[in-house]
């Protein structure tokens, strides 16, 4: 299978079952920013259920290539991002050990938003004790020949690749929530779960 991929920030675990599994992916970074998509932003559970969290871009949104995107520093996301994540996963099972390289992604000031993308990427892949196998293609292709499967568009909601069912902190108040970021996965199943997904 190919597979045309946005790029996005902490993925939802479909995205990165449909990485592993692919034999050739391209990850668009050339593409246009859309609003309400995981370039930005993506998503955990809380006490209070699914929680989206957002890094800040700079600038207008629309119409903007994602290579010149570039992340703001105004507020100070990272530690509000860290914050929340640590208390939705401090006692889940493997969170105390991933929980200093998340914290030095979240602090490391990258200015471009598709390098905080990478290196959530690189986080994940060696997390999940995992190699992911992609090319980055970086100027804007409108249509792709019939043999790739693009899915740029693609709201990654579980319809090509369910996800699977483990305890998460909160599940007792919330039920289970499926397809959350792949941290979601990783503190809470370990490093070989995505392999078993």
């Amino acid at each position: 299978m190919k597979v045309i991929l946005p790029i996005y920030i902490f993925p939802p675990i479909e995205y990165l079952q449909i990485l592993q599994k692919a034999d050739e992916v391209l990850i668009c970074a050339g593409e246009y920013f859309r609003k309400q998509t995981y370039h930005n932003r993506f998503e955990i559970a809380t006490a209070n259920g699914k929680h989206r969290l957002t890094v800040p871009v700079e600038g207008s949104k629309n119409h903007r290539n994602l290579s010149t995107m570039q992340i703001h520093y105004k507020e100070n996301w990272p530690q509000i991002h860290q914050k929340t994540i640590a208390s939705a996963y401090k006692n889940s099972p493997y969170f105390d050990y991933f929980e200093s390289d998340l914290k030095e992604i979240l602090f490391s000031r990258c200015d471009a938003l598709i390098e905080l993308s990478l290196c959530s990427l690189k986080f994940l892949e060696k997390g999940f004790k995992t190699k992911f196998h992609f090319t980055i293609q970086t100027d804007y292709i409108a249509n792709y020949s019939a043999e790739w499967n693009d899915l740029r568009a693609y709201v990654f909601d579980g319809s090509i690749s369910p996800s699977p069912t483990y305890l998460q902190p909160f599940s007792d108040r919330t039920g289970f929530i499926p397809n959350l970021s792949g941290l979601d996965l990783l503190f809470c199943s370990g490093p070989n779960s995505l392999r078993t997904s």
